[in-house]
């Protein structure tokens, strides 16, 4: 049986967080292997916002060291690397993507292309969540968490009560000893991975249909969710 699970709103995933909700994303991000989240102030709560801050930071830095690295793909910051070629400050650039703005390119120093390197920084435990056993809005959300946005998804559920996203069988692949499967979440549309775990309206409803499709197969998990 192929059962869908309604895709989430592009609204409720780009709404501000709650606290609760940020401190959740923060802390399941700081568990990756590597990273560091230094937090500060912005002077508005936009893009441009961002953008502003990093230039600020940058022309701070360039007082005080020759060379900057900056891990963007936004060609919006072209004027900002022009402008600190020409004082003589060199911009080292690193991306994170397959393709990289050829204006971000041509302003810089030079360029490293990390994108390789970077599919393998994080590490997504992809948990086999038992149904029937305190399956609770908690362990959905570890689920969702645990997986990975950059590549397709889908929720399975076998027929021994065992849930999981899969992202090497996704669709009709292998469905053998499936009870039931949602539809594949399409890679890089926020479907799952620590922000879209910690938008509790978007969990909660996940974790409502699933139980729904679970218990119209006759099946019980003790009352847990009602």
């Amino acid at each position: 049986m192929k059962s869908d699970i309604s895709r989430p709103d592009p609204i409720i995933l780009l709404k501000k967080f709650t606290q609760s909700e940020r401190d959740t994303m923060l802390e399941r991000v700081m568990y990756e292997r590597g990273v560091h989240i230094e937090e500060v102030n912005l002077p508005g709560s936009k893009e441009k916002g961002v953008d502003n801050m990093i230039t600020m930071k940058i022309e701070s830095f360039s007082k005080r060291y020759k060379q900057i690295i900056l891990i963007t793909n936004d060609r919006d910051f072209v004027p900002l690397l022009s402008k600190m070629r020409n004082k003589g400050t060199n911009i080292i650039l690193v991306s994170l993507s397959k393709a990289v703005p050829k204006e971000l390119i041509n302003e810089c120093y030079s360029s490293i292309n990390l994108y390789n390197q970077y599919e393998c920084l994080f590490k997504y435990n992809y948990p086999h969540c038992p149904l029937y056993r305190d399956f609770d809005l908690k362990k959905y959300r570890e689920i969702v968490s645990n997986a990975d946005d950059r590549v397709n998804n889908q929720f399975r559920v076998t027929k021994t009560g065992f849930v999981y996203l899969s992202y090497k069988d996704t669709a009709f692949k292998n469905i053998l000893g499936l009870e039931f499967r949602f539809s594949t979440f399409g890679g890089g549309n926020g479907y799952v991975g620590p922000i879209a775990a910690s938008d509790s309206k978007y969990v909660e409803k996940g974790y409502k249909k699933l139980i729904t499709a679970w218990k119209s197969k006759g099946y019980s998990i003790d009352a847990l969710y009602d």
